[in-house]
């Protein structure tokens, strides 16, 4: 099935990576509302629930089902042993959400490059990264998209990639997990620039004047000196000469600078500016199409990476210093809260089950139906609690949350517990206060829901009822 989202490139994830990596998209799966259907007999009746995803004896991780979306979905699997997603599923909602958060950790922990595509363009990592760091507690990194004129080559390489460009891997630099760097940016731009680019102020000066010029004027003035050579030179010897320069190190480069020849001269603008801008410069002079030329010199990797030039960072701004930079407000956000923003909820009404007893971003109207709740649960009478039948009662319940209230399914967890607790007062009053909830027309399906998932909470249900 054709996917938004997907994986360019080839995922291979090391021995000893597979442990960490299954661990955080386990967590994922079970935050992101990611479940798992199946069916329970209680009181003679079948109940459709829903159960946390788990690998099988084989390593195989199923789930088919969106807690926040209420909706059913194609069986889907993750493989732990090769680490590989299969989304049977495509869309923009909750679900796609969570399999976009696990391809940026297959992104991260692969030891081959491969990068996250929205449809044929590079997709913008940085906020699925800080959703996933605060979830999982995970630290994430991105070498491959710190690279930037790496991760262009990667796509360049690739005829079924051909629509990437420049502009869009330069777009998708990751904001607060790398530092933007001069030559990676102008490297990418450069590529896409056919025709000469003049400077308004073109460089006459000397060798040793190359190091005060700007850029474009160093990648002018290295088209003027093309254009010379390529008058008295055969071009083959002049393309020789650039795949053999692109290809040495720094101190190869100083030691070839020294000649008092247009090559001398060109080997000294390279101390300064990368691979890219060296091929560029001799496309414009010999008129060949940027790509052409480069795949025609059969360049090694990305060529030289080394220059004598300040790494600057481009937005010079503080917090992008590098991944242990002070944190943007973005990245300051209280754990948990970004996630259910990109959810698209204007509040946690939904997610009572989830983290605990920690605070959550909760409506007033939630906050007046939990002390309610509370209040109902100290004064329902022990002998009406009593009178009801746990197993019949629930069973009831639990069909008309589903056919009548449309209500997500209830968690199997919580159906287990109660079933193990039939004759305990504690639990038959919180059921009890569950059906007289449903009872009145005034509840909606969201506040249902909310009862039901702090019942699934332990830890909120006991600060709040007691047990």
């Amino acid at each position: 099935m054709k996917h938004e989202y997907w994986i360019a490139g080839n995922l291979s994830v090391p021995e000893e990576k597979k442990e960490e990596l299954n661990l955080h998209i386990l967590q994922l799966l079970q935050l992101c509302g990611i479940r798992k259907l199946k069916e329970m007999e209680i009181g003679e009746k079948t109940i459709t629930v829903v159960s946390e995803p788990k690998p099988d004896e084989e390593g195989i991780v199923r789930f088919d089902y969106s807690i926040f979306e209420q909706k059913r979905r194609q069986v889907s699997i993750y493989n732990e042993n090769t680490c590989e997603l299969e989304a049977a599923d495509s869309g923009l909602g909750e679900f796609e959400l969570a399999m976009s958060l696990i391809m940026v950790l297959q992104e991260v922990y692969s030891e081959e490059t491969c990068y996250l595509m929205y449809e044929d363009k590079v997709c913008d990592i940085t906020g699925y990264a800080v959703i996933i760091e605060q979830t999982t507690g995970a630290k994430l990194s991105f070498p491959n998209r710190v690279n930037l004129w790496q991760m262009l080559l990667f796509f360049k390489s690739e005829k079924k990639y051909g629509t990437i460009s420049g502009q869009n891997v330069v777009e998708q630099f990751p904001v607060h997990y790398g530092e933007e760097r001069r030559e990676q940016i102008l490297s990418c731009w450069i590529s896409q620039v056919d025709s000469v680019v003049k400077p308004k102020d073109v460089f006459h000066g000397g060798k040793q004047e190359i190091k005060q010029a700007a850029p474009i004027q160093r990648i002018y003035y290295a088209y003027e000196l093309f254009q010379g050579l390529l008058q008295r030179e055969e071009h083959n010897k002049v393309k020789a000469f650039i795949k053999n320069l692109v290809e040495l190190n720094l101190a190869e480069r100083e030691q070839l600078a020294g000649q008092k020849n247009e090559f001398g001269t060109l080997a000294e603008i390279s101390l300064y500016e990368f691979p890219a801008c060296i091929v560029a410069a001799y496309g414009w002079a010999a008129k060949e199409e940027f790509w052409n030329v480069w795949f025609s010199l059969e360049i090694s990797g990305c060529g030289y990476q080394d220059s004598r030039s300040e790494c600057e960072n481009i937005k010079e701004q503080p917090e992008n210093d590098s991944v242990n930079a002070k944190p943007s407000k973005e990245r300051n956000v209280r754990s948990g809260m970004l996630l259910y923003w990109m959810l698209m909820r204007k509040c946690e009404d939904e997610f009572l089950e989830f983290r605990g007893d920690k605070e959550l971003a909760l409506s007033k109207g939630m906050e007046m139906s939990l002390k309610e709740w509370k209040q109902m649960y100290e004064e329902t009478r022990d002998e009406e609690a009593r009178s009801i039948d746990i197993e019949s009662y629930l069973a009831e319940i639990l069909l008309e949350l589903q056919e009548v209230w449309n209500c997500r399914y209830a968690d199997e967890k919580l159906v287990e517990e109660f079933m193990e607790h039939t004759d305990d007062l504690r639990y038959q009053k919180a059921l009890l206060i569950l059906r007289k909830i449903m009872d009145r027309r005034k509840e909606d399906r969201i506040r249902i829901s909310g009862y039901v998932s702090l019942l699934t909470n332990r830890e909120r249900r006991f600060h709040l009822l007691g047990f």
